[in-house]
């Protein structure tokens, strides 16, 4: 679009001129040319503009008042290559001076440098704009490979907090059947035994009775092992799991939640403070972190923060934005900052859990 406005209003100023010095019986050669320029400007294809050129040159040679809207010509056919650009230049020019008077020919020129300065500043428009849809195209793409990485981080994060959760779970469980679940089968033993050698038969029916009581808690023990879920996950004991790993500062850790929360709540904790954590190792130069959950009736608050100086802005990165996910997991609100050291605080709503 910009090239057709630069375009017409060259041809502006030439018809102006043209009407002005010639009578009003010329005033086909404008339309003329105004036609032309709307069919370079429609023509997309590359040829048809170049035949468009061609017809123009043709005109010119027919009538030479044509030539005073060479400047168009000459706009429509400047490109990038310096050397072509000012031979047909210095040819036109040439040409102009030849076959005008002084007053027409430097009116003509004047012209001339003006579709260059246009056709220049066009080209420059055109080339940061290609630059700029570039620069969008490329961000995009590497915000989508960003959040694609970022979600690859979050699944394989999530498949080792799984895994470690699956052992506990099973050590738990193996503990549970080595001790309980050996004792209730011995007892089982004991008491098939002594119902052998009962001779009295009430006796004999409330050994039966016991028995089948052992077998039922027996059975359930077993059900109640293999459903074994986030039952077993104790959420102020992993984190003090995490916490111990972490040497690189002091760390306070103030925990008043109940237990009775689901499984995806205590992944998604864990994962915040350990995240938060990271970022402090890396990030600050802090001596003392402080680590508060706290539960009210009806909200939980977890505020992690240090005293690090080493301030600087904060960025998104894969860091901050698995946090963030994770945080909306949960329906919660996150806010980050690093005035008097780096700050993380989390607003839950418990309905929202």
């Amino acid at each position: 679009m910009n090239n057709y406005l630069s375009s017409f209003f060259i041809w502006c100023i030439t018809t102006i001129y043209f009407l002005i010095t010639f009578p009003l019986g010329n005033s086909i050669i404008p339309l003329i040319s105004l036609g032309l320029l709307t069919c370079a400007y429609l023509l997309k294809n590359k040829k048809f503009k170049f035949l468009t050129m061609i017809i123009f040159i043709i005109l010119i040679y027919i009538e030479i008042k044509f030539l005073y809207f060479v400047p168009i010509l000459l706009y429509n056919l400047l490109n990038r290559d310096r050397i072509f650009n000012i031979l047909i230049l210095v040819f036109a020019i040439l040409v102009v001076w030849n076959v005008f008077n002084k007053e027409q020919s430097l009116f003509i020129i004047l012209n001339i440098f003006i579709a260059v300065l246009f056709k220049f500043k066009d080209m420059k428009i055109a080339y940061l704009d290609n630059k700029y849809r570039n620069f969008i195209i490329e961000s995009n793409e590497k915000n989508f490979k960003l959040k694609t990485e970022n979600q690859l981080l979050i699944e394989e994060q999530d498949k080792g907090i799984s895994l470690a959760i699956s052992k506990e779970r099973n050590r738990i469980a193996r503990d549970i059947h080595d001790g309980v679940g050996h004792i209730i089968s011995r007892s089982i033993l004991q008491v098939g035994a002594l119902i052998v050698r009962e001779e009295d038969n009430s006796r004999i029916n409330n050994l039966n009775l016991l028995k089948d009581s052992l077998t039922e808690s027996m059975e359930e023990l077993r059900k109640s092992l293999h459903n074994l879920q986030e039952d077993s996950i104790n959420l102020k004991n992993e984190l003090e799991k995490i916490i111990q790993n972490y040497i690189f500062s002091d760390i306070i850790f103030n925990y008043n939640l109940n237990e009775n929360k689901d499984l995806n709540f205590k992944y998604s904790i864990i994962y915040i403070v350990n995240e938060c954590l990271n970022n402090i190792m890396k990030h600050s130069n802090a001596t003392l972190v402080e680590i508060n959950l706290r539960e009210t009736a009806n909200n939980i608050y977890i505020l992690i923060k240090d005293n690090g100086t080493n301030q600087k802005i904060i960025k998104y990165g894969i860091g901050l934005n698995s946090i963030q996910t994770r945080v909306e997991a949960i329906n919660g609100k996150l806010q980050v900052s690093n005035e008097k050291g780096f700050r993380v605080f989390i607003n839950i709503e418990k309905e929202e859990i």
